[in-house]
């Protein structure tokens, strides 16, 4: 009966170490559980901070901002036909989240400040046409389809043109890659490259069209014209954001898990940030003089098994069982 006792007295201690880990105690190895968060930095990558930890940068991570707001696509909801997403909005600081439209799959998200309009590619299983390009306002009522599209990706807006530029598969009967160029109050948008950029710029100032794709960067006049290679030798760049007044562009290498930033001309190319698992979308807030973007970062806080964790979880469990068996077979 001793035996007895004593091996559940021994299991139940095991048991309880066992759940402390896996429960998030005092865990071996210091890895902390991930979580996609928007984050922040000076220009230069320094001052690296966590905004918002949001569940957030689904598909290609869409993300855009002005002075005041970020808005990405984040949350799930799952369903029958697949998982779809909310389109959200934050302060620059992260307070005040709100959901502003979903569940759905937006690829693109473009900001027109002045006009209080956001700019997005929605995305659809359907055939080439059934998808439209649209626009809200900036707390996403007054939704209006403005341009039929095939699988639209990323987005930009030019304001003093009102021109919407977005890259699209499958456009037409063809399923060409293209990027797609319209003014607002066209019927249609019109091919203006043969390609499937992964990220989309405006340079209002230089009146220039910037993306990335194919491990390039590059840019060409709002007409197609002109077309200028600026970096190659890149990896998988994802997104790219500009500063037309400071002169610089920053763009996002999440299989590198890196930022890096050039001049507009693509000249002094460099690391700002480092270390990274899957950076995605990117924005700049002028009015701070801040890069924001989305990432998996480590969650702050918060409590989960390790990945060491989980192997003493297992090892323990393992002989918590041992030690059961015995004391029954000595019962």
């Amino acid at each position: 009966m001793t035996d007895r006792r004593l091996g559940r007295n021994t299991v139940i201690a095991l048991l309880g170490v066992a759940l402390l880990i896996g429960a998030g105690g005092p865990a071996l190895g210091g890895i902390e559980p991930e979580f996609e968060a928007i984050l922040r930095a000076n220009p230069d990558g320094s001052g690296v901070e966590q905004v918002l930890p949001s569940n957030v940068a689904e598909g290609r991570g869409a993300f855009a901002m002005n002075s005041q707001f970020m808005f990405w696509v984040g949350g799930s909801s799952q369903s029958d036909f697949g998982n779809f997403f909310f389109l959200r909005r934050a302060t620059v600081d992260g307070g005040g989240v709100q959901d502003l439209l979903g569940p759905t799959v937006i690829a693109g998200i473009a900001v027109d400040t002045q006009g209080g309009k956001l700019y997005l590619s929605p995305q659809s299983d359907c055939a080439p046409g059934c998808t439209s390009i649209m626009r809200t306002n900036l707390d996403g009522s007054g939704g209006e389809f403005l341009f039929p599209a095939g699988f639209p990706t990323a987005i930009a807006f030019y304001a003093p043109g009102q021109l919407v530029c977005w890259s699209d598969f499958g456009f037409d009967d063809t399923f060409t890659d293209a990027i797609l160029c319209a003014q607002v109050g066209d019927s249609v948008g019109q091919p203006v490259f043969d390609m499937d950029p992964a990220g989309l710029a405006i340079d209002p100032v230089g009146q220039k069209l910037y993306w990335v794709g194919d491990g390039l960067i590059r840019r060409a006049n709002l007409d197609g014209s002109d077309v200028e290679l600026l970096v190659s030798g890149l990896d998988q760049p994802r997104d790219i954001v500009l500063d037309p007044a400071g002169g610089r562009m920053w763009w996002t290498e999440p299989f590198l898990g890196k930022i890096q930033r050039a001049n507009l001309d693509g000249t002094e190319v460099q690391d700002v940030v480092g270390g990274l698992t899957a950076p995605t979308g990117i924005g700049y807030n002028a009015a701070t003089d801040k890069i924001y973007w989305l990432s998996v970062t480590p969650g702050e806080g918060v409590s989960a098994t390790t990945t060491v964790g989980g192997i003493v979880l297992g090892l323990l469990l393992l002989v918590a069982s041992s030690v059961l068996v015995l004391s029954r077979g000595r019962g």
